[in-house]
C-alpha cells in the first residue's frame, strides 16, 4: 500500500478516498457525484459519505477515472472494481492495485443521427460549445473538426468529430484523452435527441473492422 498519500482528515471511512493537498478544484466530483464528495473551508473537496449502492459504486469509479491529478483513490480490494480502474489505466489510483491487468481505452464512437434529419458539422460544434464552455474548436474542413478540450492549467485532449463514410446521418468521434472523457462524451450521446446506433471502440478494434461495443467501458 502506497501509504505516502495522505488522506484528507474530513474523509468519511471506506474504500474511496481524497488525498490531503491534492485537490485542484477540476469540477469532476460534483459533476458526476455531488451527493459523494464536498469541500472544506480552504475549498479543497474529499469524501462526505462512501457509495452504498451500485450505481453510486459507478459514479465514484467515474470520478477517479475522469480527474487529472490521481488525488482520488480506491484502498478497497474488490476484485471486479481493480481489473475495472486496471483497465481504464488508473491502477495508479489503487493502493492495491491489480497485477497483469492492461489498460483497455475506448476513445472512438461512432454514431447516426436517425430522427430523419441529416445534421451539419456547424450543428455538432453548436452542441459541443455548449456541453463544454469554453473549448477550444478548429474547424479544419466541411468534413470534419478538432476540439482542444482542457480540465486543469491548459492540459489538452484532441476531439476530433467527422463524418462517416460520405453518409450525411453517420458521425465519428475519437479523442486523445482519458477514458473519462469517453465517459462524458456516452452521456453526451445518451441524452442527445435523434441520436442511435452508439458503438465504442479502440482504435485497434476500429482498424480490425470490430462490432464494438454499446459503451466504452
Amino acid at each position: 500500500m502506497a501509504d505516502q498519500n495522505q488522506r484528507h482528515r474530513m474523509n468519511a471511512p471506506g474504500s474511496f478516498y481524497v488525498v490531503d493537498g491534492c485537490c485542484t478544484s477540476c469540477g469532476v466530483p460534483e459533476a458526476s457525484a455531488p451527493e459523494m464528495f464536498a469541500y472544506d473551508p480552504a475549498m479543497h473537496c474529499y469524501v462526505r459519505r462512501q457509495p452504498v449502492s451500485a450505481d453510486e459504486v459507478e459514479r465514484a469509479l467515474q470520478v477517479i477515472r475522469g480527474q487529472e491529478l490521481g488525488c482520488i483513490r480506491y484502498c478497497g480490494t474488490d476484485l471486479v472494481i481493480l481489473r475495472r480502474l486496471a483497465e481504464a489505466g488508473e491502477s495508479s489510483s489503487c493502493d492495491f492495485p491489480l497485477k497483469g491487468a492492461e489498460p483497455v481505452l475506448r476513445n472512438v464512437v461512432t454514431f447516426v443521427v436517425s430522427d430523419g434529419r441529416s445534421m451539419s458539422l456547424q450543428e455538432f460544434v453548436g452542441a459541443m460549445r455548449r456541453m463544454l464552455p469554453g473549448v477550444e474548436i478548429q474547424t479544419k474542413s466541411m468534413a470534419g473538426a478538432t476540439l482542444s478540450i482542457s480540465w486543469y492549467e491548459g492540459n489538452f485532449h484532441d476531439l476530433i468529430l467527422s463524418g462517416l463514410d460520405h453518409k450525411p446521418r453517420h458521425w465519428m468521434i475519437s479523442h486523445s484523452g482519458p477514458l473519462g472523457l469517453s465517459e462524458w462524451l456516452q452521456r453526451w450521446l445518451a441524452d442527445a435527441p435523434g441520436v442511435d446506433s452508439v458503438r465504442w471502440f479502440t482504435e485497434r478494434e476500429l482498424r480490425a473492422g470490430g462490432r464494438g461495443q454499446n459503451r466504452p467501458w
